[in-house]
């Protein structure tokens, strides 16, 4: 593959013969300190501490920023097929990203920095070097930084007004244990199906440097199953979530915990439909390593679902894999949904059923039945706000809300010293 560089003033160039080393322990610092010259660098005569039996040149740079660190080694001389290791540390038992062969015979990674973190470059051959070519020689490097990557949404939690209750997080919630409890879709409840979601228990991964090394909550989590190079794409479909009892008002979101770390990371897209079987209107996307090591914490995530008020809907997670490695498993946990939403007190209940309101939703009007006289009629937004009121004292009424604005609203019903509240979707 034929790769073009670009010319950016944070590029870094470095190598220097003298100042590799085929050990960890005695690695180069890569430094912001300006730009150097390419110069050929050579692995021959190197220790051997990697993965395969090629010998090794080590570097070690310390970004300090929360940014995408680049580094390449196209333009290395061309019988030598290099590979190319980021690792945390030097145990060299956690590999940040890793390639062989992204532009030609030569390699190249990306990944996230923190901005603390010092991370392990390791130069060496490739473990299968390709036809008349070797595994040791020249080779020249190049680092360079651009914008990070943004975060997920983070979960922000329901804001309920005065007078709402909340939040309240509706029951049931999904820890996603061994028991599929309504869940359907491409998800293997027992062994490891490449290309499809599973359940599994912490630490029950197939794959090393990729996934978490603990469940968020209990003691298993769903994977997206990345081994054999998986490019498939899987869907996991939630139980049917009600949102649409007439205690459920101003606000709903929806809540879980990522865990998104190997290199070859694919995308995740959080879609929402009224049917299990879709379709499902995006919602929130995810593509690519957001953690950078399986201990590093869950992320929770958080998905507006207010406009979803008044139905009942399906959560559709659905990972499509990125393949060139098995390093992908994206991993889901804990979720959850989150409402505001009024409760009713005693006498509430006695006059909700008393009263019929209908239809609902609406468009231009809606009918009260009463077995009392309503003395008042009263319908706020969900600002609090009151928008229409009559006082009908009838039985029987019909409220004219063809000038109100498409969402929710709270109809407050009062019928001598007794006031209900209902809530309505206005289309």
């Amino acid at each position: 593959m034929k790769k073009t560089y670009l010319t950016l003033a944070s590029a870094l160039f470095f190598i220097s013969t003298y100042s590799q080393s085929g050990t960890c322990a005695g690695a180069t610092e890569l430094t912001n300190d300006g730009e150097f010259s390419f110069t050929s660098g050579d692995t021959t005569g190197k220790g051997d501490d990697g993965g395969n039996s090629s010998p090794d040149a080590f570097y070690f740079i310390t970004p300090g920023a929360f940014q995408t660190v680049n580094v390449g080694l196209c333009g290395t001389d061309p019988n030598f097929d290099t590979k190319i290791t980021i690792f945390s540390d030097c145990t060299l038992a956690t590999i940040i990203a890793d390639n062989d062969d992204s532009c030609g015979l030569q390699s190249q990674v990306s990944f996230q920095s923190d901005d603390s973190s010092t991370y392990i470059v390791m130069v060496e051959g490739s473990d299968t070097p390709f036809a008349g070519t070797t595994d040791l020689g020249l080779f020249k490097i190049s680092v360079w930084f651009t914008a990070p990557v943004a975060q997920p949404d983070a979960a922000m939690g329901v804001s309920c007004t005065a007078g709402v209750s909340g939040p309240t997080i509706l029951d049931p919630f999904y820890e996603l244990d061994d028991n599929s409890g309504g869940w359907t879709g491409d998800i293997a409840y027992s062994g490891n199906t490449n290309g499809s979601w599973e359940i599994i228990a912490s630490g029950g991964a197939a794959s090393q440097n990729t996934g978490p090394d603990a469940a968020q909550s209990g003691t298993t989590y769903m994977n997206y199953e990345a081994s054999g190079n998986a490019t498939a794409t899987a869907s996991a479909v939630s139980p049917a979530i009600d949102l649409s009892g007439l205690n459920i008002v101003e606000a709903a979101e929806l809540t879980f915990y990522m865990h998104a770390y190997g290199a070859q990371m694919g995308t995740l897209n959080v879609g929402v439909g009224a049917s299990p079987s879709g379709p499902f209107t995006t919602e929130m996307t995810w593509s690519g390593q957001y953690q950078s090591a399986s201990t590093d914490p869950w992320y929770k995530v958080g998905v507006d679902l207010s406009a979803y008020i008044g139905q009942v809907i399906y959560v559709e997670f659905e990972n499509t894999g990125a393949g060139g490695g098995f390093h992908g498993d994206m991993s889901i946990d804990l979720v959850e949904i989150s409402v505001c939403d009024t409760v009713l007190e005693v006498e509430e209940e006695e006059i909700f059923e008393k009263i019929t309101l209908y239809p609902n939703p609406a468009n231009d009007i809606i009918n009260i039945k009463s077995q009392e006289i309503v003395d008042e009629i009263t319908i706020y937004n969900l600002l609090g706000q009151e928008v229409v009121r009559v006082i009908p004292n009838a039985i029987q009424s019909q409220i004219d809300i063809a000038a109100l604005e498409v969402g929710v609203y709270i109809v407050k019903v009062k019928t001598g010293s007794k006031i209900g509240s209902y809530k309505i979707v206005k289309q």
